[in-house]
């Protein structure tokens, strides 16, 4: 690991004082505290109607006003846009300019400078989620007249450490990408390609398989309540290969309490369920199985892009 700070520290520098990272800082900023002070200030209004264990704090996250979408669902769509623009020229534009070969003949191992590249990106993804969530909960002190509860303040670093988790994924397909394509035009656009793959056609590979299985063949089978259910379990398990929908799922859970199960739930068993809210403890084991399989697919990626490059040829005039 000789060389892996030293790596580290030059791509801290490189990102923040690069112009792409002042505008995705400009823009997760602008956007990302205008959509959730909208949000505490439809909060803040309607708090007096509110029980206290409303979860004030935790709605900042999840509620919308109808002019913008909510905080998490912002997350959710550009933070793999941030995720690839940390790594989809991380390795390819280090070789088509030649400071790969030079960086690698002095005494820095190669798994050091991947692993920097790495902890460089997650250090600055770590940065700009803790700098929005903190001030955005400065925000809301302002508005709610008092802190948040240590089960709030819990369930909101959860929501940082998730948003950095999936981030990272994006991050690391984009060094895949980068590695992979020698091109960096054409690692963007692969990189891009899987994000709209697993955000937008995903759904409608789900929707075209689960009416296979399940063909609605009567008009009366739409208010069978168990056969719904089937459809949608079907739907859930094959979204499930989207890192986008594993995150919605995760955070949704996590920033909301009341949430007893994940599982499509049929009318008789609905009244069962105590509406009470749930110890953190018993949220994120709910979750557990879902944010282990996000978890799964950054190690899985990022195995993959270290065995390619440690690999990978690397020497003068290789392009």
């Amino acid at each position: 690991m000789v060389g892996l700070i030293t790596v580290c520290i030059k791509e801290l520098k490189d990102n923040f004082l690069s112009k792409r990272f002042i505008i995705v800082f400009l823009l997760i900023y602008l956007v990302g505290i205008s959509t959730a002070t909208l949000s505490i200030q439809a909060i803040a209004s309607a708090a007096y109607s509110l029980s206290a264990e409303s979860f004030l704090f935790l709605r900042i996250f999840t509620s919308t006003t109808g002019l913008l979408p909510a905080f998490i669902f912002f997350v959710s769509y550009f933070g793999p846009i941030i995720g690839i623009l940390f790594g989809f020229d991380a390795i390819n534009s280090e070789l088509l300019s030649g400071t790969l070969t030079k960086v690698l003949s002095q005494p820095i191992h190669r798994d050091s400078f991947i692993n920097g590249k790495f902890l460089a990106g997650l250090i600055t993804i770590s940065i700009i989620y803790g700098s929005i969530t903190g001030i955005l909960i400065g925000i809301g002190i302002y508005y709610f007249g008092g802190p948040p509860t240590l089960d709030e303040f819990l369930r909101i670093l959860c929501f940082i450490g998730l948003c950095i988790l999936y981030t990272v994924f994006w991050m690391n397909i984009g060094i895949l990408f980068s590695i992979i394509f020698k091109k960096v035009a054409t690692s963007a656009l692969a990189s891009v390609a899987i994000w709209l793959f697993f955000t937008f056609f995903i759904f409608m590979i789900a929707n075209f398989i689960v009416n296979i299985a399940f063909p609605i063949t009567d008009p009366s089978l739409l208010f069978n309540e168990e056969f719904l259910a089937k459809r949608q379990e079907l739907q859930q398990m094959i979204l499930q290969f989207s890192p986008e929908q594993l995150f919605e799922i995760v955070t949704i859970v996590i920033l909301t309490p009341t949430i007893r199960t994940i599982s499509p739930i049929i009318g008789i068993e609905t009244s069962r369920i105590i509406p009470n809210p749930l110890p953190i403890d018993q949220s994120i084991i709910i979750a557990l199985p879902y944010l282990m399989i996000l978890i799964i697919m950054i190690f899985i990626c990022f195995a993959i892009s270290y065995i390619l490059f440690m690999k990978q040829e690397i020497r003068s005039g290789a392009i």
